[in-house]
């Protein structure tokens, strides 16, 4: 008796067809969890007194400020968590399509580091909004300068190294669409360009710069979730293959 052909599919097996299952459907949609707490946590408490700003000013943005300061602070720490699924997925696909290469394992790292100190910064948001009323002003600059510096200088640099890994990926693999490609590269320069002029100077950025840099950010982050969920959906000739097989 002849043996029996397996039915082909349409899909392809490699890793690189998106996301696989309900599992990456999931953490895909980090992405776009993202988005909509990282600006709503701007969006809800007025713009923190600058890095060298005086304690006098701090202690007044936090009287006026301090509920809304503090949820905008669980906001954050919420969106940096919805970001954890979404960079394995998309590190998940980088070893895929570029197995043998250092730029999974710099994905990786550039990804973890931002993620460790965007939640730094959103609990040191935590400390100020709610614990500084019995501290000296001195100890209250510290913890204010501290926040600023981690929270809006550091995770930038590790993000540009992440989405220029992307980027890099993108040109060579075609791992995702090259306008993706594109959004993560600009979005890696303007946050690298905002956080080195606001660590080596005293000059604010301007906020085309810094505001679209994190616009462009969140874009690339929604627009990695909606093409995985988008091919992570199984093709009508394929569910119907399957069924037969």
């Amino acid at each position: 008796m002849p043996a029996t052909r397996p039915v082909p599919t349409t899909e392809p097996a490699s890793a690189d067809a998106g996301a696989r299952g309900p599992g990456d459907r999931l953490a895909a949609a980090g992405g776009a969890t993202f988005t909509v707490l990282a600006i709503a946590s701007v969006a809800v408490a007025p713009a923190a007194p600058a890095l060298d700003a005086s304690a006098d000013a701090v202690r007044a943005y936090l009287d006026t400020s301090r509920g809304s300061f503090g949820t905008g602070a669980a906001l954050m720490a919420l969106a940096v968590m919805a970001l954890c699924p979404l960079f394995g997925y998309v590190h998940r696909r980088l070893v895929a399509a570029d197995r043998g290469t250092a730029l999974p394992s710099t994905y990786l790292l550039a990804s973890a580091g931002t993620v460790v100190l965007a939640l730094t910064g959103a609990l040191l948001q935590g400390v100020l909004a709610q614990h500084t009323e019995g501290i000296d002003d001195s100890a209250l600059l510290l913890l204010h300068r501290t926040w600023n510096l981690v929270a809006f200088m550091g995770p930038p640099l590790l993000a540009a190294v992440a989405l220029l890994a992307v980027a890099i990926s993108v040109a060579t693999t075609s791992v995702f669409p090259r306008w993706l490609g594109i959004v993560a590269a600009v979005s890696a320069l303007g946050g690298a360009v905002t956080a080195l002029i606001s660590l080596g100077t005293d000059i604010r950025p301007p906020l085309v710069l810094d505001l679209g840099s994190f616009m462009l950010t969140c874009l690339f982050m929604t627009a990695v979730s909606v093409h995985a969920l988008k091919r992570g959906t199984p093709s009508r000739a394929a569910r119907v293959a399957r069924r037969r097989a």
